[in-house]
């Protein structure tokens, strides 16, 4: 399952009589955001999320637009529909965890795009295609995503708060299971660069288990 978030792209100001500034696109302001309660990201892709119709003769407006996340998920759906229509046609098989694994690689996150409200990013329906394409003898069998856990809990994240007033320092273990034993997984670990100087990271994986420290 996939929550699609709402986007706001600089070419949708077009129809508003709007100059099209090319300014980074953004999420529209009813568009929720991340953490959930575990600690999960919350939104997984973000798609566009307004429309603009001609209104009839009669109506005082021109033109009305309808914007919502109930716009951008049957877009995100669409577009998913039509990449498993191309790889039928092409006899490339797929899978539900193969299909999560193309669109999370191949997603666009735009320049200072947070992730907590961006997710994994911009689907890229032709990017995803390619990307299968590349890789249809490594997903051609089933694939099941490993399951990650923090302290040996349910939590499927870290959520830290930063107090100015008081300085902590957590250390958290992360197990990850991998159930298909002939699939490696490789693990990339990236901190923003803002935040280096706050997390440190074991370098070594043993019995599938690494450290996190943050450092506020």
């Amino acid at each position: 399952m996939f929550t699609i978030g709402s986007l706001f792209t600089s070419d949708q100001k077009l129809p508003f009589g709007e100059m099209n500034d090319n300014s980074p696109a953004c999420l529209w302001y009813y568009s929720s955001k991340g953490p959930l309660p575990n600690g999960a990201r919350g939104v997984t892709f973000v798609a566009p999320g307004g429309a603009v119709v001609e209104t009839p003769r009669w109506h005082p407006s021109i033109k009305r637009s309808w914007i919502g996340t109930s716009c951008a998920s049957p877009i995100a759906a669409g577009g998913i529909a039509c990449l498993m229509a191309a790889l039928k046609a092409n006899s490339i098989p797929y899978c539900p965890g193969a299909m999560k694994l193309a669109l999370t690689n191949t997603a666009y996150l735009p320049n200072g795009g947070d992730q907590l409200g961006f997710g994994n990013g911009i689907i890229q329906i032709n990017s995803a295609f390619e990307y299968f394409k590349s890789f249809k003898t490594a997903l051609y069998q089933k694939i099941i995503l490993p399951q990650i856990s923090i302290n040996k809990s349910n939590k499927k994240g870290i959520v830290f708060y930063n107090n100015i007033y008081n300085n902590n320092m957590n250390k958290y273990c992360i197990k990850i299971e991998n159930k298909q034993k002939q699939i490696p997984w490789i693990l990339k670990l990236t901190p923003e660069e803002e935040n280096q100087k706050h997390i440190e990271y074991s370098k070594a994986i043993k019995n599938n288990l690494f450290y996190v420290k943050i450092d506020s």
